[in-house]
This record gives C-alpha cells, structure tokens and sequence, in this order.
C-alpha cells in the first residue's frame, strides 16, 4: 500500500485520507458518499478497530 503525506501526517490508506480530509474541510456530502462506499463494499464493520491509520510526523531541527 502506498503512504499518502498531507500537512504533517502520513495516511495509511486513500480512503482514510479523503475521510479526514472532507471532515477538515467541512464537505459533509463527500464524507456522505465515502461512508455510503464503505458501507457497500462492507468495509465499514472492523474500521473502528484499525489503530495508527494517521501518523504525525514529528520535524527535529
């Protein structure tokens, strides 16, 4: 799987990027279709239980 980088945090996946993403921007029918996605694909059971899907990268100067 591929790392996606954005203000700081290194994302898992694509979806959780998107996810987080729409919740940052306020976009709640983006959000809406991604949840609506998951839901179909039944991906949505066990996401709760995924830990460190965003890691935030800490700079050292």
């Amino acid at each position: 799987m591929k790392k996606y980088y954005y203000k700081n945090c290194i994302y898992s996946n694509y979806l959780i990027f998107l996810e987080s993403y729409s919740i940052e921007n306020e976009s709640s029918k983006c959000r809406k279709i991604i949840i609506d996605l998951l839901e179909e694909l039944g991906l949505s059971k066990n996401r709760f239980k995924k830990k460190n899907v965003i890691k935030y990268i800490r700079w050292k100067t």
